[in-house]
């Protein structure tokens, strides 16, 4: 069961309305700090796109209210909701951004995963979508809970193969990860992937230094 869109793009209309259009630029500093700003003639413009409004309503924690505007709207909304929403919305409080590996695919519609940072393992529905990502892949994704399944939210970015080894022995030293130290580790990565699509002529050991 793929997704239904209306559900996160009333979230995003929410959270891109007038009423919060300072908090998006001060949301697009922040996560743009690191990496730097996507040309939109670039290639990986929609993924890094999509990883950002998903971070932006899921992650983000708003200025005044404190807490991320998924919370805020399902607070604001819940005893209005039918049946169906309010199932939906509170569960999508739970999404999980982070960096998998894909174990392998159990099927053709399913994969396998593990969560590079504390080898959490899930079971993806991933609707049978081209997602681009092969067995053994490192990337960064974001996982949604969704009608009693996990399903992938648009955005990936993937790292080369050749990388994954030290990214496991820097994650196994420093042992201790917030959800902050997460997000921030994968900006430093997602920097390296988008100078080395940049510069092609630089080998992934002059890009990728952690």
């Amino acid at each position: 069961m793929a997704l239904d869109k209306k559900f996160i793009d009333r979230l995003i209309e929410y959270a891109t309305s007038p009423n919060y259009q300072e908090e998006l630029i001060r949301a697009k500093d922040y996560y743009n700090k690191i990496p730097g700003k996507v040309h939109d003639d670039e290639p990986s413009f929609e993924n890094r796109m999509n990883l950002f409004i998903n971070w932006y309503i899921f992650d983000w924690i708003i200025t005044e209210e404190r807490i991320t505007f998924v919370e805020l709207f399902y607070r604001e909304n819940e005893t209005t909701f039918n049946d169906e929403e309010l199932r939906i919305y509170s569960d999508l409080r739970y999404t999980l951004h982070s960096l998998f590996i894909l174990e392998k695919r159990i099927k053709k519609e399913d994969v396998f995963l593990s969560d590079i940072f504390n080898n959490s393992q899930y079971d993806i529905f991933d609707s049978n979508e081209n997602l681009g990502i092969e067995e053994d892949d490192l990337f960064e994704a974001r996982i949604i809970p969704y009608n009693n399944q996990l399903l992938f939210a648009p955005g990936f970015c993937i790292h080369p193969l050749e990388i994954i080894t030290e990214i496991k022995k820097f994650i196994k030293k420093n042992n201790c990860w917030t959800k902050e130290d997460r997000f921030l580790f994968i900006q430093k990565l997602s920097a390296m992937k988008l100078k080395m699509d940049r510069y092609k002529h630089l080998s992934i050991d002059e890009i990728y230094e952690v």
